[in-house]
């Protein structure tokens, strides 16, 4: 939209413009253009920094998939260890099958090792100064 004329070279010019872009004949004051810097400061992007509480929430949701890789070790070492019967314990003539326990201690330590790593990788990420 075309609405002044450079008062310098008379070029065609938008009335929003700060400057002629045939001659380079500035329009507006120096603090007019600082006023309009400032303005543009507020929509430049904050470096992202996690709040100690947005690090508490990301570590509370961080829970489920623990929770679930648990229960997807758990069952895959069940599954392979079930059929060897490597270990039977016999208490007071009750057999006790030790694979179901084996295999939910290996998915524990596994969940433990990934919530540990995972965490620690957040708190010491780039976004966390």
């Amino acid at each position: 939209m075309i609405s002044m004329q450079c008062p310098n070279c008379a070029y065609d010019v938008d009335d929003d413009a700060n400057f002629c872009p045939q001659c380079r004949y500035w329009f507006r004051d120096e603090s007019e253009t600082e006023e309009l810097q400032q303005d543009d400061d507020l929509f430049e992007e904050k470096p992202d920094i996690f709040t100690k509480k947005e690090l508490k929430q990301l570590e509370i949701q961080l829970y489920q998939p623990t929770f679930l890789l648990i229960l997807l070790i758990s069952l895959g070492f069940y599954i392979v260890i079930s059929p060897l019967s490597l270990f039977s314990i016999t208490v007071s003539g009750i057999h006790i099958a030790t694979a179901g326990g084996i295999s939910v201690l290996i998915g524990l330590v596994t969940g433990l090792l990934f919530f540990c790593l995972t965490r620690r990788s957040l708190r010491k990420s780039r976004f966390n100064k």
